[in-house]
């Protein structure tokens, strides 16, 4: 099982999502991003099994891309409130 982490700034202008937690599960792999505020991500990636994914963790791009498309252009909603310590 392998988990990578990305903080990514994007055009804030350009963001219309909700802040909060989004997950995406597909087959293999997992995505959670942390919508923290406008253009302002933490992403975590993990590929649930190494051995039956087709999908190298770096090739996951093109989905977290598409992920983030639709968050920041508001077509989807966050899973849950983002819960600070």
């Amino acid at each position: 099982m392998a988990m990578k982490v990305w903080w990514v700034i994007l055009d804030a202008e350009q963001d219309r999502g909700e802040p909060g937690c989004y997950e995406f599960w597909e087959r293999t792999f997992r995505v959670w991003i942390e919508h923290l505020g406008p253009g302002r991500f933490v992403i975590t990636t993990q590929v649930l099994s190494p051995h039956e994914s087709p999908f190298p963790i770096h090739s996951l791009e093109p989905f977290i891309q598409r992920y983030l498309d639709q968050i920041r252009r508001g077509e989807v909603r966050p899973t849950r409130s983002i819960v600070w310590f």
